[in-house]
Order: C-alpha cells, then structure tokens, then sequence
C-alpha cells in the first residue's frame, strides 16, 4: 500500500512539472504572437499615414 501512495506522488509531480513545462512554451508562443501581431499593426498604421 505504501508503495502505490509513493507512485502515485511520483506521477502527480512528474504531471505537474509537464504542465508546467507546457505552459511556459504556451507563455513563449503567445509572446511571439503578440509580438508580430503588434508589428502588424505597426505596419497598418504606416499604410495609413
């Protein structure tokens, strides 16, 4: 029993740390999305003038 409660905390951090990492290349995709959307409309406002 003792060995299944170890195992199973294993997995939980094992989840957390994926999540995580997941969520920092989500954080680094949208930047970079936000980023060029900004230089987009950079560009629109040229046109504009």
């Amino acid at each position: 029993m003792q060995n299944t409660v170890q195992l199973r905390n294993q997995c939980n951090e094992f989840d957390i740390k994926v999540k995580g990492f997941n969520l920092k290349i989500l954080e680094l995709k949208l930047s970079k999305q936000i980023e060029q959307s900004q230089e987009e409309c950079d560009g629109n406002e040229r046109q504009v003038d």
